[in-house]
């Protein structure tokens, strides 16, 4: 970024990449804040839904960066997290359901949650994710192979076979039998499959034709 919106104080980050990574998350925060600032002046914040979603990671491997800005070690799961948790912020008008939701979810999410809060039917829609505003358990596929639920999170191995990679409790945050991650394995790979046959044969509009004939 230009010297002039390099307003923020990284420390020992200074002249690295994750310190720059920092000055454009200070930088967008303000950003951010100017443009809630505007809605707010324009009478538009009250009668709102605003949803910001993060859509990929800081690219950012080196574990060594994490551990000198949180102060402790990190494991490889919380590696992967780091590298595949982004942000989802959502303001209702009303300031309802204010909080911290630490539940898994995905991209897959926003649409049924979004049609929820705005009192849309999504009967009529395919979609694959559910409402967050919904008390359900979550799968979220990873295309890497990973995948995370409420209870565990799975890394695969370099080798693609599912029993060469590692399951972990996210209660504990240890290592488990890998066997506790087969059902949410076998599922997520079933989801991506139906998602890459929908999209390589284009089959929304069958699903569409299919839903009318049949009203």
């Amino acid at each position: 970024m230009p010297k002039r919106e390099q307003q923020l104080d990284t420390g020992s980050f200074r002249d690295t990449m994750f310190g720059d990574y920092l000055q454009s998350v200070h930088y967008v925060d303000k950003a951010l804040g100017q443009f809630v600032g505007q809605m707010k002046a324009q009478g538009l914040w009250d009668n709102s839904i605003l949803v910001i979603y993060g859509d990929h990671d800081n690219s950012i491997k080196e574990a060594a960066y994490y551990e000198q800005f949180l102060g402790r070690p990190v494991t490889a799961l919380d590696m992967e997290q780091i590298m595949n948790q982004v942000p989802l912020l959502i303001h209702l008008p009303d300031g309802a359901l204010a909080g911290i939701d630490s539940n898994p979810s995905g991209m897959m999410d926003t649409a049924p949650t979004i049609y929820h809060l705005l009192g849309i039917p999504s009967e009529s829609y395919d979609l694959m994710g559910q409402s967050l505003t919904v008390n359900k358990d979550r799968l979220v596929p990873l295309r890497s192979g990973a995948f995370s639920d409420n209870r565990s999170f799975y890394i695969p191995s370099e080798t693609g076979r599912f029993e060469s990679g590692t399951c972990y409790s996210l209660s504990t945050r240890e290592p488990v039998g890998v066997n506790a991650c087969r059902q949410g394995y076998e599922e997520s790979q079933t989801m991506f499959r139906f998602s890459d046959q929908i999209i390589t044969y284009d089959l929304i509009k069958s699903f569409n034709r299919t839903d009318h004939a049949n009203k």
